[in-house]
């Protein structure tokens, strides 16, 4: 790594476009179950889904800006979104669940490599702010938006309940 050039090494700053990439494929597809719970009539889901969505656009931001203050090239290419067919709508929280666990892995990857690196100050950075805010998305909200839907009672009620969850936050 050449300091004087960028303080960030080559393997974080590949790590970081494609966790930009990531958050861009997770904002997305949270949008997309934005919209297909409203299409169902789940105007709560749509609720929960819009403030995810905000909330993935968020954390590539926040990785967009940390790299443009360290002279470090950002580099966002076409994004392959995969296809849910929502029959059920535990399927959007049970996807979120994994795609979160996914997420909080990758972040690791790139906590890891920083510390390989000696880079400690990239690794504070990750882990007193994305690595923090993904830990919050992670636990306990995706798991309890979880057992919400898979637990009794209807479906609105269900989507009701897990609107409070982010009500405070959007």
């Amino acid at each position: 790594m050449n300091r004087k050039v960028t303080t960030l090494s080559v393997k974080v700053i590949n790590l970081l476009n494609e966790q930009i990439q990531h958050e861009l494929a997770n904002y997305s597809i949270y949008m997309t179950f934005a919209s297909e719970l409203s299409l169902l009539g789940y105007k709560d889901g749509e609720k929960y889904y819009l403030c995810r969505a905000h909330e993935e656009k968020k954390h590539a931001q926040m990785i967009m800006h940390y790299m443009r203050l360290n002279d470090a090239p950002v580099s966002i290419k076409t994004i392959d979104i995969p296809q849910y067919d929502i029959v059920d709508i535990s399927i959007p929280f049970i996807e979120t669940v994994n795609r979160e666990i996914f997420t909080t892995e990758k972040l690791n990857e790139c906590y890891e490599a920083g510390i390989e690196g000696k880079d400690y100050a990239f690794t504070a950075w990750l882990a007193n702010g994305l690595l923090k805010l993904q830990v919050e998305d992670e636990e306990p909200e995706s798991r309890i938006a979880l057992s919400i839907i898979n637990g009794e009672g209807s479906d609105l009620g269900k989507m009701s309940a897990i609107l409070e969850l982010v009500e405070k936050e959007c």
